[in-house]
């Protein structure tokens, strides 16, 4: 998949051996996007602490999620942040290994 300008493309077939990876996953992805490449887990929706693929405001990108109390959560992004109801966002896809881009 390409995370395209908010939007999450179709991008080809992807195809790896997984066995490096000591998770069992339920629907392995590829992401990528012109600063990085994400294995993402496409059947993992119960949000919790850690990387995601979130929509906000229908807009799809990577966030750090941390979970607060009275159901909120505080958002990362690119060292912006704010926090909302856990119902504010949806959760499409976690985020198991980020591949970062140094050119």
């Amino acid at each position: 998949m390409l995370l395209n300008g908010g939007k999450l493309e179709h991008a080809g077939y992807w195809e790896a051996d997984l066995s490096f990876v000591s998770n069992n996953f339920s629907d392995p992805n590829f992401l990528y996007n012109n600063s990085g490449s994400w294995l993402v887990d496409l059947g993992v929706k119960d949000l919790r602490n850690g990387s995601w693929i979130l929509r906000v405001d229908d807009k799809y990108d990577i966030y750090d999620v941390i979970l607060l109390p009275g159901i909120k959560i505080s958002i990362i992004n690119n060292g912006s942040s704010f926090s909302c109801g856990i119902d504010e966002v949806a959760a499409t896809d976690k985020v198991i290994i980020a591949l970062e881009y140094k050119f």
